[in-house]
């Protein structure tokens, strides 16, 4: 049959590294997609919703109205308890640089299968696209309002204006093992083929190597080192996560749990403001510095903190807003664009002439979330080579 030869002709442009990313972007969104679908069967909302486990319970617990077979799918794909894949979690924190086919295969499934259950077969992310895409618009453009921000947005803009710098970035990531082997091909796809076209498929990938380039350093300068890897029934240290502190550590927060008290964490904001006046407040007893601040320094600690961690409305919060489904329409955007075109293509999108005016300044302050990563990896992966020539030299 002649569609039989599509597919293999579509993707001819394509290597196998640039398939293997590419399965994880879309994997990505169509976890994305699964979670808001199951936020609206068990009737919450974005950023109201409890923990995956929580909403598959729910499921559970609702006798006779959905198939029986479908909690214990979830669970097992989803679910960190009683040996389930936890897959979103794995994928969204950086532990895996790609995934099997078939587990994109079985998320489209259970999606279909749950637009079916619930009989919405339309807007799945409970935004309208242009409420979404103007949401992310306004939360990047905050970043311009302030002058030393703008000139590191800047400094983004010239490193991916140039071919030369883009590759002397991936070498100097490389070289000093900011991430590890196992996401070079991810990290080679994310700058090359993504940057220059398709801002929010690279902000996506390079969240995810952001966030595990931070823990495995945060590891290693706090001799944490058994965090470095997923464990069973633990939970993870990350980027962002505020709402469960008192169940983890963050990368960017300036204590950590003791290593003999795990999972103590500050639990109320008077806390924090008062342990910065005094370190040996009873509320800090069983906590030690984070070193890793030492080392990255209060440049790059504050910059990731204003991507990373503002407060609701007043940041980007880069990595929450894409894991949660506020990225999603533009995401599948810019998807459905690469399969057009038959793969990726290396200038802006934005300059193409099927953009309006207003498309065109939307994609211009997506492109801004390109800028600030490519700023922050330069920023880490220099200052992490400047440690390592003064550790060679003593």
């Amino acid at each position: 049959h002649p569609q039989q030869h599509q597919h293999p002709q579509q993707h001819q442009h394509q290597s196998p590294s640039e398939r293997e990313v590419h399965i994880l972007i879309v994997t990505l969104v169509t976890l994305n997609i699964l979670e808001s679908l199951l936020r609206k069967l068990c009737g919450h909302i974005c950023g109201q919703a409890p923990p995956l486990s929580t909403m598959i319970d729910s499921i559970e617990s609702t006798q006779n109205q959905y198939p029986s077979i479908l909690s214990p799918i979830l669970r097992s794909l989803l679910s960190p308890k009683g040996g389930g894949l936890n897959l979103r979690n794995l994928i969204w924190h950086g532990y895996l640089p790609s995934v099997p086919r078939h587990w994109l295969s079985l998320c489209l499934i259970l999606s279909n299968s749950i637009m079916t259950l619930s009989n919405n077969n339309n807007n799945a992310f409970g935004i309208p696209k242009e409420e979404q895409t103007i949401e992310i618009v306004q939360s990047l453009k905050s970043l311009r309002e302030h002058h030393s921000l703008s000139q590191i947005l800047d400094h983004g803009a010239n490193i991916l204006s140039s071919n030369q710098s883009m590759t002397f970035l991936e070498n100097m990531i490389i070289d000093t093992a900011l991430i590890p082997h196992t996401h070079h091909k991810l990290l080679h796809v994310t700058l090359q083929k993504y940057a220059p076209s398709y801002p929010a498929c690279f902000s996506a990938a390079m969240t995810i190597l952001l966030e595990h380039a931070l823990r495995l350093w945060f590891c290693e300068a706090n001799d944490r080192h058994e965090q470095k890897i997923a464990t069973p029934n633990e939970y993870f240290v990350t980027l962002d996560g505020h709402s469960q502190r008192d169940k983890h550590d963050i990368l960017l927060h300036p204590f950590i749990s003791n290593p003999t008290q795990p999972n103590l964490a500050i639990t109320s904001t008077s806390a924090f403001t008062s342990s910065i006046a005094s370190t040996s407040t009873s509320a800090f007893t069983s906590k030690q510095k984070n070193l890793l601040l030492n080392q990255i320094g209060p440049v790059a600690t504050a910059f990731l903190s204003d991507l990373f961690l503002s407060p609701k409305g007043s940041g980007p919060n880069i990595r929450a807003s894409i894991s949660h489904g506020l990225w999603d329409s533009v995401l599948i955007s810019e998807l459905e664009h690469i399969n057009n075109t038959h793969g990726f293509i290396t200038h802006p999108i934005s300059k193409a002439n099927t953009l309006n005016n207003e498309q065109t300044k939307q994609k211009s302050t997506l492109q801004d979330s390109t800028f600030a990563l490519l700023a922050a990896m330069h920023l880490l992966s220099s200052t992490k080579q400047l440690l390592q020539q003064q550790q060679q030299q003593q």
